[in-house]
């Protein structure tokens, strides 16, 4: 996966994005890989306000009525 192989350029901002690609994707063999290999290490790097923006994203997605994206707030937290 090409967000994969470029987590490094990623940041708190591209949350919005990957949120997106979560919601559209619908299938556990896209979805988790995006919160497991991608979301999880951008936020991991993070600190100071953007990690405080990338946390409150995952509190947001983890309320979301949407269950991909309840599943992906979960594989983020290592629920």
């Amino acid at each position: 996966m090409l967000l994969q192989s470029n987590v490094g350029l990623l940041s708190n901002t591209d949350l919005t994005r990957i949120e997106g690609f979560v919601r559209d994707a619908r299938l556990a063999a896209l979805a988790d890989p995006l919160a497991r290999d991608v979301t999880r290490p951008v936020i991991a790097r993070l600190s100071g306000i953007p990690r405080s923006r990338a946390d409150a994203a995952i509190e947001r997605w983890a309320r979301d009525q949407d269950p991909w994206l309840r599943r992906a707030a979960d594989l983020v937290s290592g629920a």
